[in-house]
């Protein structure tokens, strides 16, 4: 039953956003978000400047590195992790052959000491924002990693995003999971939406708007089966 859903979901999304049903590279580029608690900075940064040649041979990219704020606020349990991290391989074969690659595997145990709590979610991505002239290093983002109840949930998730744009609330990313290691069986569609305000002063703007907010509330209510909000800023 999932595999079906998730199947008509994504042929659902290429049909009818042109910009993805016109590039196969981007369109279906392969996403993996990994949430992870960092616990050696220092290690975690010689991981990274190590890592990065390898990634690039395979055609593989960090797209946004997020640091936390705080802890996930929602119903579903992912840990404490410190940072969001959104990466793509431009095949999903050439993720299988980062992962088979002996140098990469030489990586890992300083990948493990350096860092707790990893998960990864994989998937594909199927919204592209448009483009926002606002600097990374100001924006607030906003990721939401949700579990949908099977009922058609999009028309009143677009109607509430319209409604958020006045607040320089924009989406980037909308990654529909193939994997996600939630504790429920999944039967429903699962996504990560990467979402992020301009400034960061405008989520307390939004936060204040008792009708906006009672709308998300409904939404969350109404149509997913668990949530969880992970908020921070782009490294």
């Amino acid at each position: 039953m999932r595999l079906v859903v998730l199947v008509f979901l994504l042929l659902l999304f290429v049909s009818t956003h042109p910009s993805v049903a016109q590039s196969d590279d981007a369109g279906l580029r392969y996403y993996t978000a990994t949430t992870l608690r960092v616990t050696d900075e220092a290690a975690y940064a010689a991981y990274r400047h190590a890592a990065a040649p390898l990634l690039a041979e395979y055609g593989c990219v960090v797209e946004r590195e997020i640091l936390l704020n705080g802890p996930p606020q929602g119903t579903l349990d992912i840990g404490t992790p410190t940072r969001l991290i959104i990466s793509y391989c431009t095949t999903r074969t050439a993720l299988h052959r980062l992962g088979n690659d002996p140098r990469y595997a030489e990586l890992k145990p300083q990948h493990e000491a350096a860092t707790a709590e990893v998960q990864r979610f994989a998937g594909v991505n199927v919204f592209f924002g448009s483009a926002s002239d606002s600097p990374v290093a100001e924006r607030l983002y906003i990721a939401k990693l949700t579990r949908y109840k099977p009922l058609d949930f999009e028309p009143e998730l677009n109607r509430i995003n319209g409604t958020l744009a006045p607040f320089g609330y924009q989406r980037e990313r909308l990654l529909l999971l193939h994997d996600a290691p939630l504790d429920a069986p999944l039967d429903a569609p699962v996504t990560l939406g990467v979402s992020f305000y301009e400034r960061a002063e405008q989520q307390a703007e939004l936060l204040r708007n008792q009708e906006l907010m009672g709308a998300v509330t409904t939404f969350n209510q109404t149509y997913t089966d668990g949530f969880v909000y992970l908020v921070g800023t782009a490294h």
